[in-house]
């Protein structure tokens, strides 16, 4: 079994750097290097002869035993308003609450192992995530796209921090190039460009409390049948977003506002969409946005 990547990187950067407080790695808390380092020996004080008393050195197949067990006691059954496709022993849903919530779901849907990491490690890879995250920031931030969230740009940078928004798992997203999407009972919500050429985050809330979801042999999920089961809480959005990507939309849809409603229904006509619904003419935009849909589907 390979040494998870991010032990790997602090056990390369020496002990100074290495500093894994969980029960799991105490045996090693002295020594900082290797598990293939002896346990401190014990040297008793006696009147007679003297006996030194050691521990048998740690067996690495077993200390891996003990990281797996670890780990399978932090893993919680799949909320049940997913799919019954996910509520399996082949999916696992972890939980997180506080102020950070979001970036610790970001990273345990990224790393599996992440639940088990000692508390400075974690520190460590959200100062990372968030340090990396704020660099960029000025690069990614798109006000053509982000505005659709509804927010100022003050308060998506300030979320990236604690607290984060929806905007703030976009900016995370564009990042670590993965879609993000959060499973609610009642839908789902995505919170990055949707591309099937990338892997996604499956994260969830509910009542309060927030979670990601793992698959036990790949680390990111399947999403098809949670778009296909589920409704998009924010299709409006999605598309918008869509096209605000798309120069090609955006060109087309601001060439579709300039027109009148007499030139965008010959428009309709000439494409074979319809300018009625349930017997009432469509509003402008409600036509705009049909049309602009139906150029969408054939240019992909």
């Amino acid at each position: 079994m390979p040494l998870p990547t991010i032990l790997y990187n602090y056990f390369n950067q020496g002990r100074e750097q290495l500093e894994m407080s969980s029960a799991l790695m105490n045996p090693y808390a002295k020594w900082m290097q290797s598990p293939n380092i002896p346990r401190n020996t014990c040297l008793p004080i006696a009147l007679g002869n003297v006996e030194v008393h050691g521990e048998s050195e740690p067996n690495v197949d077993e200390w891996f035993k003990n990281f797996e067990m670890n780990s399978i006691k932090l893993q919680l059954p799949v909320p049940k308003f997913f799919p019954q496709e996910y509520q399996n022993s082949n999916h696992y849903s972890t939980i997180h609450k506080g102020d950070q919530r979001w970036i610790h779901a970001i990273l345990c849907a990224s790393d599996p192992h992440y639940m088990v990491y000692s508390d400075n490690s974690k520190n460590k890879a959200i100062l990372d995530l968030v340090t990396k995250t704020t660099n960029l920031f000025p690069k990614i931030y798109d006000a053509s796209v982000f505005r659709l969230y509804g927010l100022k740009k003050a308060e998506i940078y300030s979320s990236l921090f604690k607290n984060t928004n929806p905007a703030g798992l976009h900016i995370f997203s564009s990042v670590i190039n993965k879609n993000i999407i959060i499973v609610r009972e009642y839908g789902y919500e995505l919170c990055s460009k949707l591309s099937m050429e990338r892997e996604t985050l499956c994260l969830w809330e509910h009542s309060g409390d927030v979670g990601s979801i793992v698959h036990v042999k790949n680390t990111f999920i399947d999403i098809q049948t949670i778009l296909s089961k589920k409704m998009d809480l924010f299709e409006d959005r999605t598309k918008r977003i869509l096209i605000a990507y798309n120069k090609d939309f955006l060109k087309k849809g601001r060439e579709l506002g300039k027109m009148k409603m007499d030139d965008l229904r010959q428009n309709a006509t000439d494409s074979g969409i319809s300018f009625e619904s349930d017997g009432k003419m469509l509003r402008k935009q409600e036509l705009v946005d049909n049309i602009l849909q139906s150029f969408m589907e054939h240019s992909s």
